[in-house]
């Protein structure tokens, strides 16, 4: 029997291609449609094919309990907050089958007591503590349009870039659109198929690879500057803020926060889709001369 899904939370980055790609030919067949959307004002939100929007107050549960009521895959779009507490009660009282949690990034279990990520780990532990059926978990490496951002150093307008470390260090990235389908491809399968951690990667290359790409295509010389690794730098990521704790996990292979030896990306796309690469990115946004 087809699922019944819901999308808490309606104004994150992957909340349209989590939609696009469920109601799309790949996959609208395996859900039953429509697609349920928990936002607070529903009033506010724009028409979508194939969605119906449940209005949700986090003071008051049983707007949780009635929008999740039936749900088999509740999919948490929801920023870090102690709403999550108030996610995961509801899930537990109206015994949603799957959880798919709000990780969505890099995957920091190996330094959690120093990152900001403790708290992405605490919550699903306490899911499964709580006895939700399947916990799932995606790690999809940078979202590969934060490239054309300095969240890694770069700075393309300038054509600059400070990095951290020599740059050689392997980043994971996948690009939104592939998030969502990846999410769509492990949302309908039964629980018993569904790994609890879900690791994908549209595309990984070094830093100074994809300084190499950006020179390439728009003939601009990147003036890029080194600064030395500390020895301690991961235990910096306590005190970092998100942009310093991203480029220490980038400068930082060993602990697999943004290099993934191992992914499911043959499970999650036995050949349905092309990923999209770094280099397909950057000729969208630069062009290709």
């Amino acid at each position: 029997m087809a699922p019944t899904v819901a999308l808490i939370g309606v104004h994150g980055h992957l909340f349209n291609a989590i939609h696009e790609a469920i109601t799309s030919s790949l996959f609208k067949d395996k859900y039953n449609l429509p697609l349920r959307a928990l936002t607070r004002d529903p009033s506010k939100e724009e028409h979508k094919k194939f969605v119906e929007y449940y209005s949700i107050n986090y003071e008051d549960p049983s707007s949780l309990d009635n929008a999740l009521d039936g749900v088999d895959v509740a999919i948490n779009l929801v920023s870090p907050g102690q709403v999550w507490d108030v996610i995961l009660q509801s899930i537990v009282r109206k015994k949603v089958p799957v959880y798919i949690t709000s990780d969505f990034g890099c995957d920091g279990r190996k330094v959690l007591q120093k990152s900001f990520l403790d708290f992405k780990d605490g919550h699903a532990e306490k899911a499964k503590a709580a006895g939700v059926p399947k916990v799932v978990r995606f790690f999809t490496g940078l979202f590969q349009e934060f490239l054309k951002s300095p969240a890694l150093g770069p700075t393309w307008k300038e054509h600059t870039a400070t990095i951290l470390g020599d740059g050689t260090g392997p980043v994971t990235a996948t690009s939104i659109r592939d998030i969502g389908r990846a999410v769509a491809s492990i949302a309908y399968r039964p629980a018993s198929e569904i790994p609890d951690v879900v690791r994908i990667q549209g595309d990984q290359k070094t830093l100074n690879e994809i300084i190499a790409i950006y020179e390439k295509l728009t003939s601009n010389k990147v003036k890029v500057t080194y600064d030395p690794l500390p020895a301690d730098s991961l235990d910096q990521l306590a005190d970092a803020d998100l942009l310093p704790a991203l480029r220490i996990f980038a400068a930082n292979p060993q602990t697999e926060s943004f290099y993934f030896p191992e992914t499911q990306n043959e499970l999650v796309n036995p050949g349905l889709w092309k990923w999209q690469s770094i280099e397909e990115l950057f000729i969208n946004d630069f062009g290709e001369n």
